[in-house]
């Protein structure tokens, strides 16, 4: 069972990776400048550079969603695939951008 590296507060469930947002008023947009030509047919794109417009809870979730999927590779290991922070907040709004993390072998 995964455990937070930093007390859970309102933020985070001890249980599992799952952010708890019921109590948290979240604002987030993501901006970012790219280097090159796509990488696939969907237009992936290597980026050289990410902004994130969002008020400091909504951080804290990024944050704490960043440090869950980096225990979740340790744990996996090879088998790690990806994590979207969409599958993981119970507050996921259709307007936010999702925020995937990859096992950069894949």
């Amino acid at each position: 069972m995964w455990q937070p590296p930093i007390p859970t507060s309102d933020l985070c469930s001890a249980t599992a990776l799952r952010i708890n947002t019921k109590t948290l008023v979240f604002f987030m947009k993501a901006y970012a400048y790219p280097t090159g030509e796509p990488l696939n047919e969907y237009g992936l794109l290597e980026l050289n550079e990410i902004s994130l417009s969002a008020d400091s809870k909504t951080v804290r979730a990024v944050a704490i969603f960043l440090m869950a999927a980096a225990d979740e590779m340790d744990r996996k290991g090879e088998n790690y695939g990806h994590l979207h922070m969409q599958d993981e907040s119970d507050a996921w709004k259709e307007e936010w951008p999702d925020i995937v993390v990859c096992n950069p072998n894949e």
